[in-house]
């Protein structure tokens, strides 16, 4: 009797393991007839690589507390929310570790996983929207390896550089989102690659999301793409603009109730603080980042953060 009770316990251990979050783990699809997860072969994901390894605090997608951002679905797709019991409708947003997502038949959900790639899913249900549940991908970063000599112009990029990119280019604008949501994309794939042009692309973005009707019109994608933004800008080493960027985030996000978006923009605003060494309004930032993320219950982030406080207040 002890070795199938061992072999349940060990069961039990891996799905609990398994259920983690969104972005670096192969999800289980739903059986449409039997209501139950079935096995999916999974595909190789890609290395990617971003240039600048500060991406404005925003997550490579390695991090099992990782948020990952839905820019556009088609059809039926909706979300259950971590804590909550219903799946409800959504044209994009933020995806949390906890939350389930529910691709129907003939639809598909686009998700921008952290900077680095874009995913699309197929049918399924998802506890994970990274990695090698994609059923296609457009990489948003140059392949990892790649030496890119930056703010270089495009037209200065080697041709095999350069083709890459235009071909990332070209299927972002096939995808036909919307403007917004395409110039968001655009101006990150071109931040990945640090090219000279990104500066204009963001500062368009940057417009596009300051419209009065920008909120309204993205719903929930809008403070997530308003954070985003700001990592654009501080990859860029625009430092003034990822600020004043981050600001807005914390400013707005109550109107939201979008606590994890106020959070990661405290923690950037505190990063930003900390590099530029001012350390009173450093320290301050993060501890409010690590104050929201232990009220989430995101004890891993609140204590990595914790560390940085540390190190900051010894500097």
């Amino acid at each position: 009797m002890k070795k199938p009770n061992q072999a349940s316990l060990f069961a039990l251990m891996v799905i609990a393991f398994m259920g983690i979050s969104c972005g670096h783990e192969p999800s289980a699809k739903t059986d449409a007839n039997k209501g139950r997860n079935t096995n999916q072969t999974p595909t190789p994901t890609p290395n990617v690589n971003n240039v600048n390894k500060d991406n404005g605090g925003a997550s490579t997608g390695e991090d099992e507390n990782d948020t990952v951002t839905i820019i556009r679905t088609e059809g039926g797709v909706t979300q259950k929310f971590k804590g909550t019991s219903d799946f409800v409708h959504i044209d994009g947003g933020a995806f949390h570790s906890g939350d389930l997502l529910l691709v129907g038949d003939a639809s598909t959900a686009v998700i921008d996983c952290n900077e680095s790639t874009l995913c699309s899913l197929g049918k399924g249900e998802y506890s994970r929207c990274c990695g090698d549940v994609c059923q296609s991908r457009i990489p948003l970063a140059p392949p990892d390896g790649t030496e890119v000599l930056a703010f270089s112009k495009i037209s200065d990029l080697p041709p095999e550089q350069m083709h890459l990119l235009q071909s990332s280019e070209s299927k972002i604008r096939a995808l036909r989102a919307n403007e917004v949501t395409t110039q968001f994309l655009i101006a990150t794939l071109y931040s990945s690659w640090k090219v000279k042009e990104a500066n204009q692309e963001i500062d368009k973005l940057s417009q596009k999301l300051n419209d009065p009707q920008a909120p309204q019109k993205l719903d929930k994608l809008y403070l997530p793409m308003l954070k985003k933004s700001g990592d654009l800008y501080r990859r860029m080493d625009n430092k003034s603009q990822a600020e004043q960027t981050y600001k807005k985030v914390v400013e707005q996000a109550p109107q939201t109730n979008d606590q994890q978006v106020k959070a990661d923009a405290h923690v950037s605003l505190g990063e930003i603080y900390k590099d530029t060494g001012r350390k009173e309004e450093a320290v301050q930032n993060l501890q409010k980042g690590q104050q929201l993320y232990e009220q989430q219950g995101n004890r891993k982030k609140a204590e990595d953060i914790r560390k940085t406080i540390v190190k900051v207040q010894k500097q």
